[in-house]
């Protein structure tokens, strides 16, 4: 979770005319947030219809320790 691909993506919304946006560094892979650690964010409690990344990734990712998901 490096805070200067934050600031780039932030930087390519907003030369793309969307600058009304809110990036959140968050670990989606291994921790799972409830219902009023969404709320309080101000995040859908059912989750989300689009999940946009940009390749490449860097880094390592133990697999033991994503977060399963159903649905």
């Amino acid at each position: 979770m490096d805070p200067q691909t934050v600031h780039l993506a932030t930087m390519n919304l907003t030369l793309r005319g969307l600058d009304r946006v809110s990036i959140l560094r968050r670990d989606a892979l291994t921790r799972s947030l409830d219902r009023a650690a969404k709320a309080e964010l101000g995040l859908p409690v059912t989750g989300f219809d689009v999940i946009l990344a940009n390749p490449p990734f860097s880094g390592r990712l133990d697999g033991e320790v994503v977060v399963r998901r159903s649905g």
